[in-house]
């Protein structure tokens, strides 16, 4: 029986997708800054060290008004600013992408929920 973590471990590539969350936003006059929580979920399991590649980048995903989810932007620095309509209520995700091409799922709920 082959694990999949040794064998991973074994080809020094990772494989384990990283993990992102919007934290919170801080609201200015018409722009809301978003600050990202983001951590490569790799590392050790059982005896076996796992490679890391690092998060590249960050995906953020918003939804107005209980409309569908878009993309609005990428980040790689941890923030992200974004221009939303005066009274609107917006929903946000993020999804981590690591220097491999692993990438986390989309959450169930939104990370963060904002009325402007």
């Amino acid at each position: 029986m082959v694990r999949a973590d040794q064998a991973a471990a074994a080809l020094d590539r990772d494989v384990g997708a990283p993990s992102s969350r919007v934290r919170r936003a801080r609201r200015d006059h018409d722009t809301v800054d978003l600050k990202i929580k983001r951590s490569d979920t790799s590392g050790a399991t059982g005896c076996v060290k796992l490679p890391t590649a690092g998060v590249k980048k960050v995906l953020v995903f918003a939804s107005g008004d209980g409309g569908s989810y878009h993309r609005i932007g990428k980040t790689t620095k941890g923030k992200l600013t974004f221009h939303g309509k005066p009274g609107g209520r917006y929903r946000f995700f993020s999804i981590a992408v690591d220097r491999d091409g692993n990438c986390g799922a989309a959450p169930r709920k939104p990370d963060l929920k904002l009325k402007r």
